[in-house]
């Protein structure tokens, strides 16, 4: 299928943000909004050094309208929030604009949310307020309970100790093996930005509200970390745990990628970790008509 990609600026709550936008050439089966992480823009999705894993362009290239939108205090939004959007803002504004764009028209069935990181923490939060529309949810990179690395990481970088920052330990913290992804992301990243430091703090509080957040979900879930993730624990147990915290969701699937870090979807795997994601949305599609 054919499928265009633009710039585009989205309104919700009288805010505009910025986003990458696939659509397809036939009426959309459904629409998907992708939220990357913390420090990281909407080129995380659509990744110059990356564009056969973009879930943008593979997305559009099945049959679903993609946005990937810059998250409020970053891109378009970034000037009217200097020391970043609390996370309560943005969950705010992120469940408006799933209402607004699965009433849309040609938005298909409704809207599947997917998650990265910090992107992955407020898609959970969105998702428990139960918003109009929303079909379910892919996230990649949500911690369970925050390593030591990244804790330390974190605090170094609210410090201001740039010498010590997440920034300085992307390769460490973020990305596995040398030879899972393109060292050109290390060199110049496009889809990196300075971490809002509002947000890194709202931020450490998120794992003694995981288990409430997860318990209030009630649509089909995927999760799925890298086997080589060094912001939260990895591995099947830690997999097994977070999956039962989704007490009320009718379906949870749990994956541990190959070859991957915490920044799944910039390492070469991305294409097959989008084309599952892309597969759970149309199973959900399937399995709703019934």
């Amino acid at each position: 299928m054919t499928f265009t990609v633009t710039d585009e600026r989205i309104e919700t709550g009288g805010l505009a943000l910025s986003a990458i936008q696939g659509e397809p050439s036939e009426p959309a089966l459904a629409t998907i909004i992708a939220l990357p992480g913390g420090g990281y823009n909407s080129a995380y999705w659509h990744h110059p050094c990356n564009h056969r894993g973009s879930l943008v362009e593979l997305g559009a290239s099945l049959g679903f309208r993609v946005f990937s939108v810059d998250r409020p205090g970053y891109g378009a939004s970034s000037a009217l929030f200097p020391d970043g959007c609390h996370l309560d803002r943005q969950l705010s504004l992120i469940g408006g604009l799933v209402d607004e764009l699965s009433r849309a028209p040609g938005a298909g069935a409704g809207v599947f949310l997917v998650g990265h990181s910090m992107g992955g923490i407020v898609t959970l939060r969105v998702a428990a307020e139960q918003p109009h529309g929303l079909l379910g949810l892919d996230v990649s990179g949500v911690p369970l309970r925050f390593s030591e690395k990244l804790a330390s990481a974190v605090s170094a970088n609210l410090d201001g100790d740039e010498a010590h920052s997440a920034g300085k330990s992307a390769a460490e913290l973020f990305y596995g093996p040398p030879e899972s992804y393109d060292a050109a992301l290390l060199r110049k990243d496009v889809s990196v930005v300075p971490p809002p430091s509002t947000e890194l703090a709202d931020s450490v509080v998120w794992p003694s509200q995981f288990l409430r957040t997860a318990s209030a979900i009630e649509v089909p879930v995927r999760i799925t970390l890298g086997d080589h993730e060094a912001v939260t624990e990895t591995g099947w147990p830690a997999l097994h745990e977070t999956a039962a915290l989704f007490t009320r969701s009718p379906r949870v699937e749990t994956a541990l990628q190959a070859q991957s870090g915490h920044n799944v979807s910039l390492h070469y795997i991305a294409r097959a970790f989008h084309l599952r994601a892309l597969a759970f949305f149309e199973e959900t599609l399937e399995l709703n008509k019934q």
